[in-house]
């Protein structure tokens, strides 16, 4: 089975190539500053290229890229199934059905339509734009049954929503996906990461 990982020209040479040493960037950036005096107006644009490609492998760009392009590699072959991802490298690669699912989270929803997040960029469709939480169809599917826990004023109470047999979650599944949007939605308000950006976007 063929399996196609997307990514930019600089993500496919960080994945192949790696990281160059140091000393490679900063005699390529002697030289080009020692040569540019001299060029001509088509040599000086061919400089520039090369200045932007040494850009492009130096600093922790390249270790970003190297890592969001491997990380794409190892998840290119999680199964579409409803599953607990137990880290954001697994949640940011998530499947198409865990797509939807850790997408139902209210807030991570939320941070979605004000473009806060990336909430999975092209390869997730927000297909009732009008609804969230209790209205939203898919939130009714993965909390129907779930105990709410009160507080002093507010008594513990069970979420049951009317839900047709194709949208039926196990028990366990439920708790794959809840542990899964907790861990996510605990990255986007406390961490540094985008837990819904293929690209590991930063906050």
């Amino acid at each position: 089975m063929v399996q196609i990982v997307m990514g930019s020209d600089v993500d496919f040479r960080a994945a192949v190539y790696g990281q160059p040493h140091p000393g490679s960037l900063n005699l390529i950036k002697q030289t080009n500053e020692a040569l540019s005096s001299s060029f001509t107006n088509a040599q000086s644009s061919f400089l520039t290229k090369v200045k932007q490609l040494s850009e492009d492998f130096s600093g922790n760009h390249v270790l970003s890229k190297m890592k969001s392009a491997l990380n794409k590699l190892a998840q290119a072959f999680l199964p579409d199934i409803i599953q607990y991802y137990d880290d954001i490298d697994k949640i940011q690669q998530a499947a198409s059905k865990m797509r939807y699912l850790i997408m139902s989270e209210p807030t991570l929803l939320k941070k979605y339509r004000n473009q806060e997040i990336a909430g999975y960029d092209e390869h997730f469709t927000d297909i009732f734009p009008d609804q969230v939480g209790i209205d939203h169809p898919v939130y009714q599917a993965v909390n129907n049954g779930i105990l709410v826990e009160g507080d002093e004023e507010t008594p513990d109470t069970v979420q049951m929503f009317f839900t047709d047999d194709d949208n039926t979650i196990t028990v366990e599944e439920q708790v794959d996906i809840k542990y899964t949007q907790a861990l996510a939605l605990e990255e986007v308000l406390y961490g540094k990461r985008d837990p819904t950006s293929p690209c590991d976007q930063q906050f």
